[in-house]
């Protein structure tokens, strides 16, 4: 595998280990906040949600900049922006910590597109389901560490050096992007930005993308909103959890969605050669695991919340189709625009449904996933196409 493949991987565990960890944050979150005179449960809210809210933003025109002036540029100069924003964190107020969550969620826009665009560069598409599942394995073995162990540095270091060795970690990933980077985009850059700009409207009139977007919220979304925001509260408030039992419990969903996600690629790559019927079987899990939480939470049942959290990590590992058949259609200069326009639906429901999701009771929050999830599952199965053919 490419020396740059790998650095970019690397940068993906850093971003989504930014993306959860306020899941496990809550009494750093909420010391932060009665100390300021904040409402927790709002900080809270806003603290999550920040970071998606500036990461569908930079959506909009990140992917565009990554296909027209290259990985090199562009992969390096946002992984510094993001090293700045966990300085800025690291000091601990509620101002720097939105302010250094908004940096973050801007600058991790980069990662993922350009993972694929130099994926689908380098690699054929009968190699994409699997790039895309190395990506997400890794990125779940950094949710496994924004968990339990996490709570364990933060009990044992606090949170200002954690983020100290995150903004080191992210500044050393830049300095390799750009060494290693040998992608400079669009020989003439001002035609590549605007012909660039020109297909994005081309992918917008094109309903599989917006039907990909919408069904991946209803089970990719869903689970990200759960583990990076209200998780912990719905686990420890609710269910009667003590914050480390709850961090356990987040732990097992990502480990069951790590070890489900390469099985799913090589399903999709090498068995089925197809994505629907996996995107299909996601889209019915995810909502199958909603409503047994919501059975669990009326019931007070601990060991069916268990079984739904397993559910909820099957669908988003069998998500990792959906991000081959966001740029499979298309063509491979065009594949950083093409997953930055799905994203986009993506990132931004997930925003709203943290944003919501912390600031109601769990019941509530459950049946608004729930219903995500039967949405997503209609759209997946009428607006989608198979694209591995």
């Amino acid at each position: 595998m490419q020396p740059l493949i790998i650095t970019l991987l690397l940068f993906y565990m850093v971003v989504y280990f930014h993306r959860v960890m306020t899941g496990v944050m809550k009494v750093e979150i909420d010391y932060v906040a009665l100390l300021y005179g904040v409402n927790p449960d709002v900080f809270l809210a806003f603290l999550s949600s920040s970071y998606f809210y500036s990461y569908t933003i930079a959506q909009l025109f990140v992917g565009a900049l990554t296909d027209a002036f290259g990985i090199k540029r562009i992969g390096a100069l946002f992984a510094v922006i993001m090293g700045a924003g966990a300085l800025l964190m690291s000091l601990m107020s509620p101002v720097t910590l939105i302010l250094g969550r908004v940096l973050v969620g801007f600058s991790a826009a980069v990662a993922f597109l350009a993972y694929q665009r130099a994926s689908s560069l380098a690699y054929s598409r009968e190699h994409q389901g699997r790039l895309t599942s190395y990506a997400l394995v890794l990125g779940n073995l950094s949710t496994l560490i924004a968990t339990y162990p996490l709570r364990v540095a933060l009990n044992t270091v606090g949170s200002r050096t954690t983020l100290l060795v995150l903004a080191t970690l992210t500044f050393a990933t830049a300095a390799c992007i750009f060494t290693l980077s040998k992608d400079h985009g669009s020989r003439d850059r001002v035609d590549g930005l605007r012909g660039t700009v020109r297909y994005l409207k081309v992918l917008i009139k094109d309903p599989h993308i917006r039907g990909l977007g919408i069904a991946s919220l209803g089970i990719y979304g869903v689970t990200l909103a759960y583990q990076s925001s209200w998780g912990q509260k719905h686990l420890s408030e609710t269910l009667g959890m003590s914050i480390e039992v709850a961090s356990q419990y987040l732990m097992l969903l990502a480990l069951i969605f790590t070890l489900t996600t390469p099985i799913a690629g090589f399903l999709s790559d090498k068995v089925l050669r197809r994505r629907k019927p996996l995107l299909l079987a996601a889209s019915v899990t995810s909502a199958s695991s909603w409503t047994l939480m919501l059975y669990s939470t009326l019931t007070l049942n601990i060991t069916t919340t268990a079984i739904s959290l397993v559910l909820l990590g099957i669908a988003a590992g069998l998500h990792t189709v959906v991000p081959p058949m966001a740029k499979e259609s298309y063509a491979a200069e065009y594949s950083a625009t093409a997953i930055a326009l799905f994203n986009t639906f993506l990132f931004s429901g997930t925003a709203v449904l943290q944003t919501v999701a912390s600031m109601t009771n769990s019941c509530n929050s459950i049946i608004i996933h729930l219903a995500a999830s039967l949405v997503g599952a209609i759209l997946a199965a009428t607006q989608t196409r198979e694209t591995l053919r």
